[in-house]
């Protein structure tokens, strides 16, 4: 599982970016790579939701959750050809 960098300590599994030390020594090669490959792979639903947020509908949903997956796809195609990039 990917999270942001408020998540970290939520124990194994959950994947977070590594912070900087207190000092503002710069991070290892290899860490700043691994923080890049994090944020890399979260970009998409980042952006998915930024757009899914125009849709006000979605924040109240009490629908099956393997419904709301239909219903948010659906949504992100129409923002997508809303905003011309279908």
């Amino acid at each position: 599982m990917l999270a942001d960098k408020g998540c970290t300590g939520a124990g194994i599994g959950v994947h977070t970016s590594v912070r900087r030390p207190a000092g503002g020594a710069v991070l290892h090669t290899d860490t700043r790579t691994y923080n890049q490959l994090i944020t890399d792979l979260r970009a998409p639903t980042e952006r998915a939701h930024a757009l899914l947020s125009y849709w006000r509908a979605l924040d109240r949903v009490t629908v099956c959750p393997q419904r709301i997956g239909t219903i948010v796809a659906a949504a992100l195609v129409v923002t997508s050809v809303q905003r011309g990039r279908w």
